[in-house]
């Protein structure tokens, strides 16, 4: 199986949403940490102050690197069949605190998987927290540590970016989808 990186891109206008608000241990989202069971039905995102971001495209970008879906790509990913994701719900609220939408939810790929080749990536490590892997020469993975069912995921040593298998990925490209992007594991710079 051959994975890219799901960025989230922001194009001209797009809406970018601050932090995840009313959601206990919400760095959790960002760990491929299952959130499903106790999920606050008051989450939401405030639009960021951006000056003119109006358009809300398919995956909005947020300051919590989690992937925010509209109903539109979520319908898609639920057609895909794809196991280990959640769909939690979520309002965004304008940036004068009203309700814009709640037609978003975050999509969070779970558990996060244990992938990572570190004798090949190269990490360097937080000098205040040892075991926390602050960046990466390279992104190499060891697919033949994944379990094969999963196709959206987070590595466990390093769970920032969302990884999709290249199928998807192109499937995502060919519907049209605004605001997911795809980077090369090669590519990515941490």
């Amino acid at each position: 199986m051959d994975f890219v990186i799901w960025e989230s891109a922001a194009p001209v206008g797009a809406v970018g949403l601050d932090s995840i608000e009313n959601v206990e241990r919400a760095r959790l989202l960002g760990r491929g940490v299952s959130m499903r069971e106790g999920f606050s039905p008051q989450a939401q995102f405030r639009v960021s102050k951006r000056p003119k971001s109006t358009t809300f495209v398919d995956d909005l970008s947020n300051l919590d690197s989690v992937k925010v879906c509209s109903a539109r790509l979520v319908a898609f990913l639920q057609r895909q069949r794809l196991a280990h994701l959640e769909y939690l719900p979520v309002r965004i609220l304008d940036q004068r605190g009203r309700l814009a939408t709640e037609d978003y939810r975050i999509v969070n790929p779970c558990p996060a998987q244990a992938v990572l080749d570190l004798e090949r990536s190269g990490p360097r490590f937080s000098a205040m927290r040892k075991t926390t892997i602050v960046e990466l020469k390279k992104f190499v993975i060891d697919t033949g540590r994944l379990d094969r069912t999963f196709r959206v995921f987070r590595v466990q040593e390093f769970p920032s970016p969302v990884l999709i298998d290249r199928e998807r990925a192109e499937a995502m490209s060919e519907e049209g989808f605004v605001g997911p992007d795809f980077v090369e594991l090669e590519d990515y710079e941490s």
